[in-house]
């Protein structure tokens, strides 16, 4: 039980008189047909050592083992080495070694992460597919979460941080934030093309119009996430994963946009639509009534 009282927490603990061994083995035991017995006439009580407290998972019983990480590993090279060790060690039927603690929560919120990542994708395309009325574009907008990635696995390499739940965190994030780019060129290139532009030159002159804006909006991003990689502040250490991901996806994301989802529009449109400069220029060839 607790009692709390001045201020602090006190713990009460009510315990029985240690029994003797003699007073053990004359516990007197009744049978169904009404013998009684002794204790020590049917069992032999010898004195040994046995657990304090037995914990069970799962309808199993356990035994943890608590250890702590040292300063500069961290918590995956810990549990890759803890893995080779006890990959090493003989073990007889019915046992089995368990990595939990800090290491399950990473693992569990590593799912979870993974979930929420797909669904992001997920409704970003529904929300894209429905404003620019076409199963079409949106891929083509989707193709630079994967620009985005090769820049996050990047920025990983050279910082020389570990992949963390926070880094999971950014990318999600990086999710809604680098497809900003690609929505802001393609409704440009299509606007242009309504306007009476064929697809080529369209691309083309929505990407020389909207090189500016997007690269405005990237660089402000960066820039403001920029304090959270440098390390300022007491939890620092737990948000510049989160910042070195978002900035990693945003730069190759930005360059690549730039290259890449033009092309990448001209090809499916020519191809996937079927469409051709004749049908690229509406309205061009009617003769107005």
């Amino acid at each position: 039980a607790e009692f709390f009282g001045d201020g602090e927490d006190r713990s009460i603990r009510v315990a029985f008189p240690r029994a003797a061994m003699d007073e053990l083995t004359n516990l007197t035991l009744t049978t169904s047909d009404g013998a009684v017995l002794r204790l020590k006439d049917i069992v032999s009580m010898v004195p040994g050592e046995g657990p304090r407290t037995i914990q069970r998972h799962n309808q199993s019983r356990i035994v943890t083992v608590g250890g702590q990480i040292r300063d500069g590993i961290s918590l995956s090279e810990a549990t890759d080495q803890v893995n080779r060790i006890l990959a090493e060690i003989p073990l007889p039927n019915g046992y089995q070694f368990t990595i939990g603690g800090s290491e399950d929560d990473r693992r569990e919120s590593f799912t979870e992460m993974r979930f929420a990542l797909i669904l992001s994708v997920i409704l970003v395309y529904m929300v894209m597919a429905s404003l620019f009325e076409s199963l079409l574009h949106p891929f083509t907008i989707l193709l630079t979460l994967p620009l985005a990635g090769v820049g996050v696995v990047a920025a990983f390499l050279v910082a020389g941080e570990p992949f963390s739940v926070m880094a999971l965190i950014g990318i999600v994030m990086l999710g809604g934030i680098a497809v900003n780019d690609s929505i802001v060129l393609v409704d440009y290139i299509n606007r242009l093309r309504a306007s009476g532009s064929d697809r080529h030159t369209a691309v083309i002159q929505g990407a020389r119009d909207r090189l500016r804006p997007i690269l405005m909006t990237s660089v402000t991003t960066i820039l403001a996430l920029l304090p959270l990689t440098i390390g300022l502040g007491e939890t620092a250490r737990l948000r510049a994963p989160m910042a070195i991901a978002v900035i990693g996806g945003l730069v190759t994301s930005t360059l690549l946009t730039l290259v890449v989802i033009p092309a990448v529009y001209d090809t499916l449109d020519r191809f996937c639509l079927g469409s051709s400069e004749s049908t690229d220029t509406p309205g061009a060839g009617d003769t107005p009534s």
